[in-house]
């Protein structure tokens, strides 16, 4: 006959080992800053196309992923501070476009304290510091757009943290639009656009690859599918409607290599195959063109039912 007693002590010590080895669910936020502290840039990668991207660790993750130190020590004597720099060629241009920036991505009204004036000349102070500090890179019509999604990003975390890291913040921001200019969108900012023309045309190869009749329908229509030009130059920040949906995307690119925005650009290119081919059957192939050149209809992740997400 079995002894019942042991039966239930043996129940409840497994019990109080599950309860002692269960642990609390942590935070999308808390996987995305756990991947950080590893230098997990494969777990960042899978976060990365989860719903919401990295969210509220955002920040951390762009700054990691773009080698961004968290503290940013600034030498106390240098003689670069103490020389005027010479004003960059292209400021009269970046005056003109930051001028007429935040369209896109309107001043969200919980950024306190900030006007759209106010935001236009720290875009304007961001884009001169890195054109001054790197003068062999030249602007580019578009760059204005990619550094906004950066500052409203940098902006809506500041709110978070309070003002008493106003200076690091700055110097953060600063470095980060330095870095992702050097390492992301070096290829928009020489001399000449060879660099894009070559990026077009591995879009065109890989596309070719993919659905060899439909790159063939679209080369009709374009020898260069330079309807994806804009996406390539501006990080999709130039056609992407929303800021959480354009910060999303952000988080997919650089948690990857930076050849990884000619993949997305091609993806996005073949998922509009039927739409085209309904151009084509009523003779529109004129159109093929200026209906890449228009973004497709995009929806958060975040707003959509568990179900569909999966």
């Amino acid at each position: 006959m079995a002894d019942n007693s042991t039966t239930d002590t043996d129940s409840v010590i497994t019990h109080i080992h599950e309860k002692e080895t269960e642990k609390p669910k942590r935070s999308h936020e808390d996987e995305v800053r756990s991947a950080i502290s590893l230098g997990n840039w494969a777990r960042l990668r899978e976060l990365s196309l989860l719903p919401g991207g990295f969210g509220e660790a955002r920040v951390d993750a762009w700054m990691f992923l773009l080698n961004v130190p968290t503290k940013i020590v600034q030498p106390e004597h240098s003689d670069e501070a103490n020389t005027e720099v010479e004003p960059h060629k292209d400021e009269r241009q970046v005056g003109l476009d930051t001028d007429r920036s935040f369209v896109l991505y309107p001043v969200d009204k919980e950024l306190s304290g900030t006007s759209k004036a106010d935001l236009k000349a720290e875009l304007h102070h961001i884009i001169v510091h890195v054109l001054r500090k790197r003068p062999t890179l030249s602007y580019f019509q578009g760059y204005h757009d990619v550094l906004s999604v950066l500052l409203l990003t940098f902006r809506e975390h500041q709110d978070k943290v309070g003002d008493q890291f106003k200076d690091a913040f700055i110097d953060q921001l600063n470095t980060s639009a330095e870095k992702l200019s050097l390492h992301r969108l070096r290829d928009a900012m020489g001399p000449g656009l060879e660099p894009l023309v070559g990026l077009l045309r591995l879009v065109k190869q890989l596309l070719r690859a993919a659905d060899p009749v439909y790159s063939k329908q679209l080369s009709s229509a374009s020898p260069l599918p330079y309807f994806a030009l804009s996406n390539l130059l501006t990080y999709f920040s130039h056609d992407v409607p929303t800021l959480p949906i354009i910060q999303h995307i952000f988080d997919y690119l650089l948690s990857r290599p930076p050849i990884s925005i000619v993949y997305l650009t091609a993806a996005l290119i073949l998922v509009r195959k039927e739409e085209i081919q309904r151009l084509c059957d009523a003779g529109d192939e004129g159109m093929i063109h200026a209906y890449l050149c228009n973004f497709p209809d995009l929806i958060d992740s975040n707003t959509l039912p568990q179900t569909e997400q999966a």
